[in-house]
């Protein structure tokens, strides 16, 4: 694993340096940031430059990227958990028809995190969610 991580970061440092640090989240195949996310024993250095990425590609309205700060910020991993700030970067995913974004906001609807519990609301994403064959929103669904 340690082997694929440096590989991974080598890549991104590549072309972050050939097309300049503004650019390397979009330039950078998000795929690779989004497993290089996924590993456990990251230094707190390489935490933080994969989450200036995903901040960047976020930025730059990739909707992968809005997705996962949303769900750093909701979990708190490797950021100051914050539900405000993971609602508002779920809702702009979602806005694009992302199905897990959408999911996720409903989720937030429901509960009240970080936003005003309004279960209409929470009803309005689950559907948008369910109706791209997301089973986790029919799920929901089904238990509203």
């Amino acid at each position: 694993m340690r082997i694929l991580r440096r590989k991974i970061i080598h890549r991104a440092l590549i072309l972050g340096f050939s097309l300049g640090l503004s650019t390397v989240a979009s330039a950078v195949d998000f795929t690779a940031i989004e497993t290089l996310a996924e590993q456990e024993d990251m230094s707190a250095q390489e935490t933080d430059k994969l989450f200036e990425w995903i901040q960047k590609a976020a930025n730059q309205e990739v909707i992968a990227a809005q997705r996962r700060l949303g769900w750093l910020y909701d979990t708190g991993s490797g950021v100051q958990q914050d539900d405000t700030n993971a609602v508002k970067w779920y809702r702009k995913a979602a806005d694009k028809g992302d199905a897990e974004s959408q999911f996720n906001l409903g989720i937030a609807y429901k509960l009240g995190n970080g936003i005003s519990k309004h279960n209409d609301k929470a009803l309005e994403w689950y559907t948008k969610a369910a109706d791209q064959e997301y089973s986790f929103a029919q799920n929901a669904l089904g238990e509203m």
